[in-house]
């Protein structure tokens, strides 16, 4: 099971990064057509948040953040839920 979960999280996270590269290659002309809100915001910001949909991606699936099925994330710290005067 866990085998086929980290490839279906790369095939996912494939598909996002390759979202996020059309968006930083493609001239903002073309990418109005298929992305109507992208008239709103300069070639720049469309090209930055590109970039994070790429790099977010590449990140979560090659495995430099792990999500548990707690929510628990490695190298991120994670609040307690225990109140602190409890």
């Amino acid at each position: 099971m866990h085998v086929f979960l980290w490839i279906l999280q790369a095939i996912l996270a494939a598909l996002f990064a390759m979202s996020g590269l059309v968006k930083v290659l493609q001239p903002k002309g073309k990418l109005v057509v298929k992305f109507p809100w992208m008239q709103d915001f300069s070639q720049a910001t469309v090209r930055f948040i590109g970039v994070m949909e790429s790099s977010v991606e590449y990140l979560v699936g090659s495995g430099r953040w792990r999500f548990g099925a707690s929510g628990a994330t490695r190298g991120i710290p994670v609040p307690s839920h225990r109140h602190p005067h409890a």
